[in-house]
């Protein structure tokens, strides 16, 4: 859509091929930032660092040469050139990088807001501020209990080990789905507290599949509620249709075995089923058995096998598995019932625009965005070197 409505409209972009080489350039430079910021880099790479940055250097002046003033001829620029010996003589940026020491600054510039701005006195109200900002925060934790002289034993010092062994258990509202004899139809019931839990909405597909789990589960006697969130290992799980006046359906990576691997899933909801379910009680739904478990409702997604037409390393395409499709929108859900121990890690997915409905990017990882550079790095660069020779020389 960026392409149909704006890009191609401006004069900057008379083809698809200019399109592409900005595309070369953004994500080369977000790989480039993430390895810069690696804990640890190898010696080889930093060593073919030296000729890989000139060719970023070109790419940048070919791509998004600057205009204005001075142009590329600022010392910024020109430092990329050394940024190489820097590495090798000092070690990796994060073990000389200056952003600790700015980050500093920023209680000491809220405090000299505070004060009259007078230039005899500026400098001792600011330390007066400080003082009194660093009083109120330590008041403020002893009134919440967290007393300075029992630090190692509050909770802002243990959350991080709890969270570590922490259960998982579902909370955020409540779905009870039952069948209204005198309408005629189904009937979902939001047991929060929100003042608009009347205007839950929710799709008829996911409705159904729900009426046909507690269908299954009847003979023993319960109705299974629908859940909108999950606490697992310090992580929050949303799949919530209302949530703050917005639609919230986070994605997850699940452990599917050995056969089909990891794949994307967006959850629909949660329901818990460990102390409703017998074991071995012989109930499928979803396509999978069901045991005394925590489920997620999802709908599953599969890897594009021709990703390499899509020109970008920072985004992997998938198509949701879906139902039906008519008129550019999905009409029928296909849903999974997945045991939320296969949880492997949330995951950030962004929609085609502009593609078919069922159609999304998955974003990689960080950590593979410098995987991909280093191997950038250590692959050969005679094209590139040459190209850029070439270029210099006319």
């Amino acid at each position: 859509k960026g392409r149909e409505r704006i890009l191609t409209k401006k004069s900057a972009f008379p083809d698809e091929s200019y399109i592409q080489d900005w595309i070369l350039l953004l994500e080369t430079l977000l790989q480039w930032e993430i390895w810069l910021k690696s804990e640890q880099m190898e010696v080889h790479h930093v060593q073919r660092a030296k000729k890989k940055h000139r060719y970023i250097m070109y790419l940048f002046r070919k791509v998004g040469n600057r205009a204005t003033g001075m142009g590329l001829k600022v010392s910024k620029f020109h430092s990329i050139v050394h940024m190489a010996d820097d590495i090798l003589n000092f070690g990796v940026p994060m073990e000389f990088d200056t952003g600790a020491n700015e980050s500093g600054h920023k209680a000491t510039k809220k405090a000299a807001k505070l004060t009259q701005r007078c230039e005899a006195t500026f400098d001792s109200q600011t330390a007066k501020r400080l003082n009194e900002m660093h009083l109120l925060e330590i008041a403020e934790q002893e009134l919440e209990g967290n007393v300075a002289w029992q630090y190692y034993h509050n909770s802002i010092f243990t959350s991080g080990m709890e969270e570590e062994n922490e259960q998982s258990y579902l909370t955020g509202s409540k779905l009870v789905i039952y069948y209204d004899e005198d309408r005629e139809h189904n009937v979902v019931l939001n047991t929060s507290r929100a003042k608009d839990k009347d205007q839950h909405k929710i799709e008829g597909t996911f409705v159904r599949f729900v009426v046909e789990l507690q269908n299954k589960l009847a003979p023993y006697g319960v109705r299974c509620a629908i859940r909108t969130e999950l606490r697992r290992n310090g992580t929050i799980f949303r799949a919530n249709a209302r949530f703050r006046e917005a639609v919230w359906r986070d994605w997850v990576l699940v452990d599917f075995g050995p056969v089909e691997g990891h794949l994307p899933c967006k959850i629909w909801g949660f329901v818990d089923l460990s102390d409703i379910l017998p074991p071995n009680a012989g109930i499928e739904h979803g396509q999978f058995g069901l045991e005394p478990e925590i489920y997620a409702i999802v709908e599953s997604s599969e890897y594009l096998l021709n990703e390499a037409e899509y020109g970008s390393d920072l985004f992997a395409p998938i198509t949701k598995i879906v139902g039906g499709i008519a008129n550019n929108r999905v009409t029928s859900n296909t849903f999974l019932m997945v045991t939320v121990e296969a949880f492997v890690k949330p995951i950030a997915v962004i929609p085609d625009m502009g593609g078919p409905p069922n159609r999304y990017f998955v974003i990689k990882d960080r950590s593979d965005w410098a995987e991909n550079f280093g191997n950038w790095l250590a692959a050969p660069h005679t094209e590139e070197y040459n190209t850029l020779v070439n270029e210099e020389d006319g």
